[in-house]
């Protein structure tokens, strides 16, 4: 082996290791949710430069493995991403808080760049094991830290007194990653259901990982559980009878769905009731009047800049004081809220063409492939999607789901355009 491969793969496993590190920077319960930006030798800027190290060796193994121009084209192909992105850069010129748009962009084109990376390089199976690693790795440390420092691993606000966090800094960020990483667990074990080492281990932590949803007592947690992996049963349901399915069937399907839809939310009360929780959203729904009606009309077109709103302390006492919360609100616990904040309506407008079309196309992907792997990004789109509703995790609390966000849309195109290559080269005529 020479020394052009050993490096490559030391590069590998330092850029993987990385990412996962970095895009979580600010997500687990060691680190402080809003770093010192006044200080340049501090926390968030030494976060900030390992970026810019992990960006410069990205670079060099793309040139190592000559896919520099699959990587420039894969990016081609994402124009609503990158229109996206440019006008969050932008906004860093009308910014309230310059400094906080100036590190909350570095980490999100970070994780932009590493996300687009995760796919370019590495097979979509090859890709999925390493988020199934990561999700097995928080489980495990989670459980640890729950057993050796257990006030560690746990709240102790009087709110939410003794529910667990495991490795995270709130119960809402484990109860939800841990939902979505159960949703992992079931499909790959659907996946290797034919090989029963497998099929056990990753039932285990399909277990494991809804005992965490349980333990971290998150009504967002349980209610994405349930969804997704309710959606996943669905899935492995049409795979094995859409032949016999008509189209009779969908309308009969589609009329049952919002009629149910209908009834659940006309019992909101019902069900909020049942997780515990009033129909208030504990206190979110007058916080998201506040927010719409006090501070975003102020600025409503562009915004008040990528990451400066939350970044102020004098921002958060004070919404804590008008609210009479026992803690500083941290943000506005809606992902959507957040983005029509931070980047007014036409910062909004342009991520929805880009998170819609990013569905779309998971949807399509798994309609024309119809495989297990192909389910992914459709998974990963509709847990952002619920995720976001109670819970700010685009952008705001860390950036590791919106690193998810883009492997999911570049992980659709190109597999859409593999198997659009490979119907073509199949219908050709043959010489």
């Amino acid at each position: 082996m020479n020394i052009k491969r050993i490096l490559s793969r030391v590069i590998d496993i330092f850029v993987v290791l990385a990412a996962f590190l970095l895009t979580n920077s600010t997500a687990f319960s060691a680190i402080v949710q809003f770093p010192d930006l006044a200080n340049p030798s501090g926390y968030a800027w030494t976060v900030v430069a390992a970026c810019i190290i992990i960006i410069v060796a990205l670079l060099i193994q793309l040139k190592f493995l000559s896919l520099w121009n699959d990587y420039q084209k894969s990016w081609k192909k994402q124009l609503p991403l990158v229109v996206f992105i440019v006008f969050c850069l932008s906004s860093s010129v009308w910014s309230v808080y310059f400094v906080a748009s100036l590190y909350e962009l570095s980490l999100m084109v970070f994780s932009s760049l590493v996300g687009a990376y995760l796919v370019v390089r590495y097979k979509p199976e090859t890709s999925f094991e390493i988020l199934r690693y990561f999700g097995i790795f928080s489980v495990l440390a989670s459980f640890l830290l729950l057993y050796v420092a257990p006030p560690l691993a746990r709240l102790d606000n009087p709110v939410f007194l003794g529910a667990w966090r495991g490795i995270f800094w709130h119960r809402n960020h484990m109860g939800s990653l841990m939902a979505f990483f159960s949703a992992i667990f079931l499909l790959k074990a659907a996946m290797a259901r034919h090989l029963r080492g497998h099929l056990i281990v990753n039932a285990v932590f399909f277990i494991l990982s809804a005992v965490l949803v349980y333990g971290s007592r998150s009504a967002t947690g349980v209610l994405i559980f349930c969804i997704l992996n309710g959606l996943l049963l669905l899935a492995f349901l049409w795979l094995y009878i859409r032949h016999s399915l008509a189209k009779k069937h969908y309308l009969i399907l589609a009329i049952v769905g919002g009629v149910i839809a209908v009834i659940l939310l006309a019992n909101l009360n019902i069900i909020f009731g049942l997780l515990g929780r009033s129909s208030s959203m504990t206190g979110r729904i007058p916080l998201w009047a506040d927010l719409i009606t006090r501070v975003w009309v102020a600025k409503p077109i562009l915004g008040y800049g990528f990451g400066a709103l939350w970044n102020q302390e004098a921002f958060r006492v004070s919404l804590q004081a008008r609210h009479g919360w026992t803690y500083q609100v941290f943000f506005s616990d809606n992902g959507y809220l957040d983005i029509l904040l931070n980047t007014g309506l036409v910062g909004l407008a342009l991520f929805m063409v880009f998170f819609v079309r990013t569905g779309i196309k998971g949807g399509k992907l798994f309609l024309k492939t119809s495989s297990l792997l192909s389910l992914f990004p459709l998974l990963t789109f509709i847990y952002i999607l619920a995720a976001n509703i109670s819970y700010s995790f685009l952008l705001e609390v860390d950036q590791f789901v919106w690193m998810l966000l883009v492997m999911a849309a570049f992980w659709s195109t190109r597999m859409l355009a593999v198997n659009n290559s490979s119907y073509s080269n199949a219908s050709s005529p043959q010489p």
